[in-house]
């Protein structure tokens, strides 16, 4: 493929990015991990498709064609499994959240590029992977197929990871997960069999829009591990909530604290810790209302943005949670019990209080209720 032609296609790959970038580092929470690997892997991917025209100088002998072919085909071979590592990265993270060991992943992913960079630094002199003659002319090495082999088996094995842990993912992601692979396998054996063929990086540029499109954009409110809303959903529909009371219909609002949840995590772990967050959000989602918002206040905090505004339905509501709550408990099926401390309140417009002061009112009210079930 002629340079002309590649800086037209990673042209517009870089202009998409760029464009991604922006709308990710706008509208993402800076605070979430998984956001900045997002990003990250927008920048990575930036950074290659520039290597990657450098790399296409090939055949050119005039002024600095040679020196930006050397320079070009070395980052690339060298920075070759670094997106393959972060998109695990990525992955590892939605799936495991505050749980992540992130220093296992950093030791493992930098002994492979480690090791990568060794081999390539060592083929400028045996030329096992490329080498470039006297002429600026790009050949592939005898060991040219390793580094592919290495990015796709990085790809695959993520793949395994993601159908093995499958039940902690949400079902709308699952699937563009298990997809995110296609776009870049079928680039990378194209240029594997077609030599001068370079779509792989723009076929990871189309990976990397589906994965803002139908995950970033819709993970911006979602907590991962129990598919509630997240805090920053809360705070939005607050505002709005707020903003659309009258004197004749307002909403109301509860707070639920899972009680000794810390003593779950010490005894059984972490892990069976998640899982009690995720059966207590299903259990919740059955007592409530389809207008209703279940949100994860953050830890083993709940809220749950009601529509009414009556008291009695207020009531009932409550009511069906501890019911659905004692209902698990008896049935014996986990070694130990969930028991629930659950405040709330309706939002009353002459007070004009701001969401926070709401939130906080709320708040009291489950903290006062948390401290009668343990003095009873």
């Amino acid at each position: 493929m002629g340079l002309q032609a590649n800086v037209i296609i990673n042209g517009y790959s870089l202009l998409l990015l760029i464009a991604m970038y922006i709308h990710s580092k706008k509208n993402s929470d800076e605070k979430s991990e998984l956001n900045r690997i997002f990003l990250m892997m927008i920048r990575i991917l930036f950074v290659l498709l520039f290597f990657d025209v450098m790399s296409r100088c090939d055949g050119y002998i005039l002024s600095f064609f040679p020196l930006f072919n050397q320079i070009g085909n070395f980052m690339v071979f060298v920075m070759n499994p670094i997106l393959p590592l972060f998109w695990f990265y990525y992955v590892y993270t939605y799936i495991w959240e505050e749980n992540a060991n992130r220093q296992k992943i950093f030791i493992n992913g930098g002994l492979i590029v480690g090791i990568n960079t060794l081999l390539v630094i060592i083929s400028q002199y045996t030329g096992w992977y490329y080498y470039i003659d006297s002429k600026n002319i790009y050949y592939r090495g005898s060991l040219f197929i390793i580094p592919n082999l290495l990015a796709m088996g990085i790809l695959v094995f993520t793949i395994f990871y993601i159908m093995y842990h499958r039940q902690r993912i949400e079902h709308k992601h699952y699937y563009t997960m298990l997809f995110f692979i296609f776009p870049p396998l079928i680039g990378l054996l194209l240029q594997g069999f077609i030599y001068g063929f370079s779509f792989i990086l723009n076929s990871v540029t189309l990976s990397v829009l589906m994965i803002l499109l139908n995950i970033q954009n819709r993970s911006l409110y979602i907590d991962h591990l129990t598919g509630a809303f997240n805090r920053k959903k809360m705070e939005v529909v607050l505002l709005e909530k707020i903003k659309k009371s009258t004197h004749k219909h307002s909403f109301s609002m509860m707070m639920i604290d899972v009680n000794d949840f810390k003593v779950i995590n010490d005894t059984f772990g972490h892990k069976e810790g998640d899982e009690a967050l995720i059966r207590i959000a299903k259990l919740i989602e059955l007592a409530i209302g389809k207008e209703d918002i279940l949100i994860r206040y953050g830890g083993d905090e709940f809220c749950v943005i009601l529509k009414t505004d009556i008291e009695l339905e207020i009531k009932k509501i409550l009511r069906h949670i501890h019911l659905l709550v004692e209902k698990e408990n008896q049935s014996l099926k986990y070694p130990y019990k969930i028991y629930l401390s659950i405040g709330y309140g309706i939002y009353n417009i002459d007070s004009k209080l701001s969401s926070d002061a709401f939130v906080h009112e709320i708040d009291q009210h489950m903290y006062k209720e948390k401290q009668r079930m343990k003095s009873s």
